[in-house]
């Protein structure tokens, strides 16, 4: 009898632990990073098949949810035009969220319109925020902080950078976090980047927000491990001072035209285990450049 006592006890305990076992949420995750999809007007080279492809490949992967880089519908250069303007973005935003799989879009260069003062509304940021939300806010998801910024504003000097009130929006952001709480970041134009050495061998301010180090040292005393950009169409990778920047390619490579530099049209798959460590891998989609 005190066996089979013993026995039930023992089943009873194990039976508990398998139960809270179950209890306990699953933290790890995954996500898509796409950047400069640079979806355009007249579908050249198939570029909605392309994105489509894409997101397909992506979802085999069971990823929580897409992360944009920016440039993603090629806007910018029609001016006063927009019902053209509105009718891509429309298409962009279509393809973008005809899977069920959430998107967290940022905003690029090529994402904002131009038009006459009858149109103010959609001037700049407009259209973006018609079909997605403000250009930067932030978001948790399994433990990890999400910031999104708009790395497209101007200075006096027509240089992209932080402004000011998106600057005070991101010091009041951190002050809700904790101090070992991971953060990743999504820009669009980079906060450090050697893609100007890399590919015509100088340095230019052209191509990373002008206040960069102001805005990294933001983060001081914080946990940022990772932070994606796009803009330069490469994959890239640099490790600073305990955070990650990596320029995650793009979607649409040469714009749509074929490998660029050596990096193929692709997207990262960023992974996020049960302890936060965080890792990646870029992903070639397979998109061939269609014959003519």
């Amino acid at each position: 009898m005190k066996h089979v006592i013993l026995f039930l006890s023992c089943l009873c305990v194990l039976q508990s632990a398998d139960c809270q076992n179950k209890k306990r949420p699953n933290n790890k995750f995954s996500f898509a990073f796409f950047t400069d999809i640079h979806l355009n007007k007249d579908n050249y080279a198939n570029s909605n098949e392309g994105l489509k492809q894409a997101m397909a490949k992506a979802n085999q992967h069971n990823i929580d949810f897409f992360l944009l880089g920016g440039d993603n519908a090629d806007i910018d250069g029609m001016h006063g035009k927009i019902e053209a303007a509105d009718s891509l973005y429309k298409r962009f935003h279509t393809i973008i969220t005809s899977s069920k799989t959430p998107v967290y879009p940022c905003i690029g260069n090529h994402d904002r319109y131009w038009g006459d003062k009858s149109q103010k509304q959609y001037i700049g940021t407009g259209l973006f925020e018609k079909y997605f939300r403000n250009p930067y806010y932030s978001f948790n998801h399994k433990g990890v902080h999400f910031i999104v910024l708009n790395s497209v504003e101007q200075d006096s000097l027509n240089r992209y950078c932080i402004g000011p009130i998106q600057k005070q929006w991101l010091a009041d952001d951190l002050k809700t976090l904790d101090a070992k709480t991971p953060i990743v970041i999504s820009m669009h134009v980079p906060m450090l980047s050697m893609y100007y050495p890399a590919v015509e061998g100088k340095f230019s301010s052209a191509d990373v927000i002008t206040n960069f180090k102001a805005i990294w040292d933001m983060f001081q005393g914080y946990n940022l491990q990772l932070v994606l950009q796009g803009h330069q169409h490469l994959d890239e990778k640099i490790y600073s001072r305990g955070t990650w920047f990596i320029t995650g390619g793009a979607i649409c490579a040469s714009w749509w035209g074929g490998g660029f530099y050596g990096t193929e049209e692709g997207f990262l798959l960023v992974a996020v285990d049960e302890n936060k460590k965080i890792s990646w891998q870029y992903i070639d989609y397979e998109w061939n450049v269609p014959e003519n």
